[in-house]
């Protein structure tokens, strides 16, 4: 019999056999119903018939089965009629949905699709490179696709195309730097992108939001590089800190490197040697200052009380880094040298208060520092000149970045304090 493309369906499929005598009459009737072993078959054969002949007349095709004793049913509508409901249930839904899952599965293994691709041009590396981010597009590539059912595999006529890849993680990394053994130690998450191995050559991206570290291997041989990007990122100030403590360590010539990614066992040790690196003085000493602006920044957004800590851009970081560094200074407890030049002596003389209030305030980005203190005043009366003596810091608060708002908060501490001449600086 010709095999039924119906049987490819969701919906149910039979076969009714009819046994006639020499004389014609019916003396035997089977139902075959075309699902498990059945089903599997035709989809086979005609698997088969589309590998030897695409365009073939599949209505001209033959398959042949042999009727069960289990699949007899007596010359009746009545016995027709429970021998579908026997098979096809109650619920025609379910029905369908299995099949649809058998059409699904049947035939298929576990890896049933293949592409081959063919790379004119491009090197082991760069293709590399490409797997893991570092090149989206690589054109006039040939690609092939094949599919294989029942071990019978038919492949699509090659074409050509631009390939792209969008890399995804597949695993976190910490990576750790640590100067000595008793040294305090660094510290920067990343997500893994493995690339597939080519040859003897292997390559793994370790990607953070300022670092981007190439594990390469040829062999058993194990490069690393590190890439920072500091441009157009915005962290908070311990990662900004953090950032330019794993750069000065990587520049430096000692110390180790620590990989430990969250799949292995063992983590991965590498360490630093001291190497020809250009600039590296003017380098390491342009890390320890960062490192310093970006910790006391840090410090200061601890002590203002916001949690967590915002985040901000690193040029806007470095533009204001005196003031930054100045506030450290005074909520730490250093005396400043303060002068009083021009109308703010003046007023001082006129007024005599024996206190005033010196308060500050900058901005990073959209966040706005305010801080005040006390400081007692003398006056040398030879010389008419106020001196000011005796900072007491008293408070460091993030308010709303508005020169209104400033001024409001000034107004407040004033009554808080009892104190009425406000110097600012």
């Amino acid at each position: 019999m010709h095999p039924p493309v119906e049987s490819a369906e969701p919906k149910p499929s039979f076969i009714v056999v009819l046994k006639v005598d020499r004389e014609k009459q019916f003396t035997d009737a089977y139902l075959v119903h075309v699902a498990g072993n059945r089903l599997e078959a035709i989809l086979k054969r005609l698997r088969a018939e589309q590998k030897e002949d695409p365009d073939g007349a599949l209505h001209k095709k033959h398959i042949s089965f042999t009727p069960s004793v289990q699949e007899r049913i007596e010359l009746t509508g009545r016995s027709l009629k429970g021998a579908l409901e026997r098979h096809i249930g109650k619920e025609l839904p379910i029905y369908i949905e299995r099949k649809q899952t058998a059409l699904r599965r049947l035939g298929f293994g576990p890896a049933p699709f293949q592409v081959v691709t063919t790379f004119d041009g491009v090197s082991e590396s760069d293709l590399l490179d490409a797997f893991l981010g570092f090149r989206n597009d690589i054109p006039e590539t040939r690609v092939q696709v094949s599919e294989t059912r029942f071990d019978i595999t038919i492949s699509e006529p090659e074409t050509v195309a631009t390939v792209r890849f969008e890399p995804h993680s597949s695993d976190s990394c910490l990576i750790t730097y640590r100067a000595t053994p008793l040294a305090v130690p660094v510290s920067v998450r990343g997500d893994v992108i493995r690339a597939p191995r080519i040859g003897k050559l292997f390559k793994m991206r370790i990607r953070s939001k300022l670092v981007d570290v190439v594990l390469e291997a040829a062999g058993r041989k194990i490069d690393v590089h590190f890439t920072f990007h500091p441009h157009d990122s915005r962290c908070s100030p311990s990662e900004w800190r953090d950032y330019w403590r794993l750069l000065a360590g990587v520049f430096g010539d000692s110390g180790e490197i620590e990989f430990r990614f969250e799949s292995a066992r063992h983590p991965l040790t590498i360490q630093v040697k001291e190497r020809e690196i250009p600039n590296r003085a003017q380098i390491l000493d342009e890390a320890e200052r960062m490192e310093r602006v970006f910790a006391a920044l840090s410090d200061l957004c601890t002590r203002a009380g916001v949690v967590p800590e915002p985040q901000f851009s690193g040029d806007a970081v470095i533009a204001s880094w005196r003031a930054i560094m100045a506030f450290r200074a005074l909520a730490t407890g250093v005396q400043p040298e303060l002068t009083c030049i021009g109308e703010s002596e003046s007023m001082l003389l006129e007024t005599r208060p024996e206190a005033v209030i010196v308060a500050s305030s900058f901005d990073v980005d959209a966040v706005r520092f305010a801080m005040y203190g006390v400081s007692s005043v003398s006056y040398d009366e030879a010389f008419q000149k106020p001196s000011m003596q005796e900072f007491s810091f008293r408070r460091l608060r993030v308010i709303d970045n508005d020169v209104a708002v400033f001024h409001e908060y000034v107004a407040t501490v004033r009554e808080l304090e009892n104190v009425g001449c406000v110097l600012f600086i």
